[in-house]
């Protein structure tokens, strides 16, 4: 990485991952990142990144354009991103087509800090030969609800997929009643962003909270707790029909050093 003035970053990243064997390479994934920021001011952040994806033994070559935003205008905090796939997959060649999109807004009224987003991946429907779903690799990280994404089989039909044919829309509260003290408050309501002839998009909604203490310097312990309503999606794509509300209760302990 480089940084030609204090406003601008430059860098080139390698990932590995997955590495299905040791032996070789040519069945590993393999990505290679070009990014850009641009700080506009102290507030205010642009960004451009482009990552190429390679596994020799599927022949995938799936490229992701990115371009990002964040900042506070009048204290009024927002960020979005766009990201457009573009590549292909396999033999017979599928073409990738997906892509995803993301925005959020958020103000202080302190001690009370007020939030709503909004992130749309794309999905398949399979009348075609290309690849629609938002491709995403992700590790088991929560990203935005506890419960759909981190527990449960989403409408991608995975765990851990993001918002890969998936809609959220979130509005959430965040709480400092104390400097060592934090509480979060987030509703969601979840959509699948395609579906087949006759399965609803209705993906459900979904309750979390969190309490983060931090015990001393460099100590924090936190609880989460997560509360999923599964909606008709569900109920039209898995056999026999039950009940498949879901409940997370996680805690966790981090040491900092």
């Amino acid at each position: 990485f480089l940084n030609p003035t204090k406003q601008l970053h430059v860098a080139l990243i390698t990932l590995k991952l997955d590495e299905a064997s040791k032996s070789n390479n040519i069945d590993d994934l393999d990505a290679y990142v070009g990014l850009v920021t641009y700080k506009v001011n102290d507030k205010n952040t642009l960004g451009l990144n482009y990552t190429y994806i390679h596994n020799a033994d599927t022949d995938t070559q799936l490229s992701n354009i990115g371009l990002h935003a964040n900042g506070n205008v009048s204290g009024l905090g927002y960020k979005g991103e766009l990201d457009i796939q573009l590549g292909s997959n396999g033999s017979p060649s599928m073409d990738y087509k997906g892509y995803g999109i993301m925005m959020g807004l958020n103000y202080n009224v302190n001690p009370i800090n007020i939030r709503g987003s909004f992130a749309y991946g794309s999905g398949d429907d399979d009348t075609d030969d290309n690849i629609e779903d938002f491709q995403t690799f992700l590790g088991a990280d929560q990203r935005y609800t506890l419960v759909y994404e981190y527990r449960v089989a989403t409408t991608a039909g995975a765990t851990q997929t993001g918002i890969s044919n998936t809609t959220y829309y979130n509005l959430g509260l965040d709480y400092a009643p104390t400097k060592d003290l934090s509480t979060s408050l987030d509703g969601y309501i979840l959509r699948a962003s395609k579906t087949a002839n006759g399965v609803s998009k209705n993906a459900g909604w979904e309750v979390d909270a969190k309490v983060v203490y931090k015990v001393a310097k460099n100590l924090k312990y936190q609880v989460d707790a997560g509360y999923l309503h599964s909606g008709a999606f569900y109920n039209d794509v898995l056999s026999p029909v039950d009940n498949k509300n879901a409940t997370v209760l996680r805690h966790i302990l981090t040491l900092s050093f």
